[in-house]
């Protein structure tokens, strides 16, 4: 079995946590993806609903820093995303943000002003 991007999959089970290759998932970020019956998951960790109420903490830890995908009957429910994890994604978020802007005003004229004149 190969992931999207041509990596084998390493798939190691612990206590129902399942892990897909690493290596794949660092270089491509959130847009690195899996198949899971007829699902898409954006995450490299999954944990069940009945995992994460028994031991959050260690469910979050299982991701290794990354998202966990959260699975009811076998169906992403939601993501539990670390703290710097999100802080990053909003970063980057705000930074694609500026970015088109900037490109919206590449094309525009420049004025020239001095700071005495405001």
């Amino acid at each position: 079995m190969r992931c999207a991007r041509a990596c084998f999959l390493m798939v190691a089970k612990l206590h129902s946590v399942e892990k897909t290759c690493l290596k794949c998932y660092l270089e491509y970020g959130l847009t690195h993806w899996m198949m899971s019956m007829a699902n898409t998951l954006l995450a490299e960790t999954t944990a069940s609903v009945s995992e994460l109420k028994r031991n959050p903490m260690g469910t979050v830890a299982a991701g290794d820093g990354f998202p966990v995908a959260i699975l009811n009957r076998n169906e992403p429910a939601f993501y539990c995303v670390p703290a710097k994890a999100f802080e990053a994604l909003l970063d980057r978020l705000e930074d694609a943000e500026l970015n088109a802007i900037a490109d919206e005003r590449a094309g525009e004229t420049i004025i020239k002003i001095a700071l005495d004149d405001l």
